[in-house]
């Protein structure tokens, strides 16, 4: 049986400031904070004991993330095309790239002297390598300066976030030396074919489809995972994706190497996708091929490398900092702070996605905003 114990409002309160979540009275309001769809109770202990304060995690069901969080917490979240923050002349675009972005100038990446829609937003002092990228153009000259980057920065995986859609209406041509059945194919996928230039070479040699993995359904039935939209697995619910491995060999270099492609390709461009599911695909392939997802050097990218692209690695390093039991001394402001600094002031334009974050972080007692980060 639940009761609520009245001097148990401060501690809540406490709670909510620390989360920066909304609480427009102060005082607990059992039928608020129900159609809030974050439940705060307490059990009932014996005498001379404090009240232990729980929540119940359902949070990831709110479309309307400002039922939970102030309009004063979300600005500082959102993207703000006006803000005084993010210096213009920082950013600059990059040529020969898909896309006219501006982009962080000191973290832009070279390969042999050709300047790449590509940064490094490692967090500072990390052991590990981010980087995120542009969906490298269909040609042989800037796939070779793509793969020289990825061996030389010693990247073990990518994530490629492009959908399948995505790649199919792609109109940079790939050069028919290594497709040689069509030269103006459509959906040309870099990573799963065979790749040659006069310094590097990328052969593809292994493939994993974690889509088609069997679900039992309530009536015994196997069902299809449908891109994590089942109802059988809930919380364990994962995107499909498939992992191509293939092997790197440079010029020069005694040395091979193997990088995995990890390609999630239901997550269509200007959405948002559930960012539980996503941290269970991740978990998935670290599973599955028994490697640790977030102690690893990494590229992420989807078309432009800023909203799906964004949502990753913001989520990958909330994940590092719960492996870690630390949780109190970064918030999301200043995850989403860093990625605007040191790739583009464009990430994460869109609230959707935004908001999953936001739903992520509250679910595990991350802070929202700079102000409740306890400096230590």
């Amino acid at each position: 049986m639940i009761r609520i114990i009245p001097n148990v409002s401060a501690k809540i309160n406490s709670i909510r400031n620390f989360l920066g979540i909304k609480d427009p009275t102060g005082n607990l309001n059992v039928s608020s904070v129900k159609n809030s769809s974050a439940i705060w109770y307490t059990k009932d202990l014996p005498e001379k004991k404090a009240p232990v304060l729980c929540m119940r995690q359902n949070i990831n069901n709110v479309n309307n993330i400002q039922r939970l969080v102030s309009t004063e917490v979300l600005n500082k979240l959102y993207y703000n095309e006006n803000s005084p923050q993010y210096d213009e002349n920082n950013y600059q675009c990059v040529p020969n790239s898909r896309y006219r972005v501006r982009y962080c100038k000191k973290t832009l990446i070279e390969s042999n002297g050709v300047l790449l829609p590509t940064n490094n937003v490692s967090v500072k002092n990390s052991p590990y390598t981010t980087i995120a990228s542009q969906y490298p153009l269909n040609d042989k000259e800037s796939l070779k300066h793509y793969f020289n980057m990825l061996f030389d920065n010693d990247i073990k995986t990518v994530y490629v976030l492009a959908s399948n859609k995505d790649i199919k209406w792609d109109f940079s041509k790939p050069d028919s030396e290594y497709d040689k059945s069509n030269s103006k194919q459509k959906g040309f996928k870099y990573f799963r074919e065979d790749f040659y230039s006069d310094n590097i070479e990328s052969r593809h040699f292994n493939k994993w489809d974690f889509s088609r993995f069997k679900i039992k359904g309530k009536n015994g039935k196997f069902i299809e995972n449908k891109n994590g939209d089942n109802e059988v697995l809930l919380n364990e619910r994962s995107l499909d994706c498939k992992v191509y491995i293939n092997k790197l060999t440079k010029k020069g270099c005694d040395e091979k190497k193997n990088i995995k492609f990890v390609h999630i390709y239901n997550w269509r461009d200007h959405t948002a996708i559930d960012a539980t599911k996503l941290k269970n695909t991740i978990d998935l392939i670290g599973k599955e091929l028994t490697i640790n997802p977030t102690k690893e050097n990494i590229a992420v990218h989807c078309l432009a490398g800023l909203g799906r692209t964004g949502e990753f690695i913001a989520l990958m390093e909330m994940m590092k900092m719960i492996e870690a039991g630390n949780t109190k001394t970064k918030s999301l402001e200043s995850i989403l702070v860093h990625l605007r600094e040191n790739r583009s002031r464009e990430v994460l334009k869109r609230k959707s996605q935004v908001d999953e974050l936001i739903k992520f972080a509250i679910n595990h007692n991350i802070p929202l905003v700079n102000d409740n980060i306890e400096i230590k």
